[in-house]
């Protein structure tokens, strides 16, 4: 009997991240029929609706306003260093999101690098 194409793949593996390499190393390495692939994908155990939830979503606003409170720091002094208004900041505070220009600014005011520690 011929094994899903995902379990000979995925045996071993420690989890959907090395899966993920190991499949596209393997289709790249390969020449596949197309409609093994359809096929195959269907069954595939890593959907996107898993691999969202695996995914860490990160509020950079909230974080922000730790690291902020951390350093206890005041919002005026905070908002005269990256140079904004005090609303500024709270409405920073608020966002999901923040520009990524912006992001740098703070992470240099707050001794924190947001861009690649979170």
């Amino acid at each position: 009997m011929r094994q899903p194409l995902y379990s000979l793949i995925s045996a071993g593996s420690r989890g959907p991240q090395e899966t993920r390499e190991r499949v596209h190393d393997f289709f790249m390495s390969a020449k596949i029929d197309m409609s093994m692939i359809k096929k195959e994908v269907t069954n595939f155990p890593y959907n996107s609706v898993q691999m969202k939830k695996e995914t860490k979503k990160v509020h950079y606003g909230q974080e922000v306003k730790e690291r902020f409170e951390h350093r206890g720091m005041t919002v005026a002094e905070f908002a005269r260093r990256i140079n904004r208004s005090r609303n500024t900041v709270y409405s920073i505070f608020r966002r999901e999101y923040v520009d990524l220009q912006l992001l740098s600014k703070i992470s240099e005011v707050l001794e924190f690098d947001f861009i690649h520690d979170l």
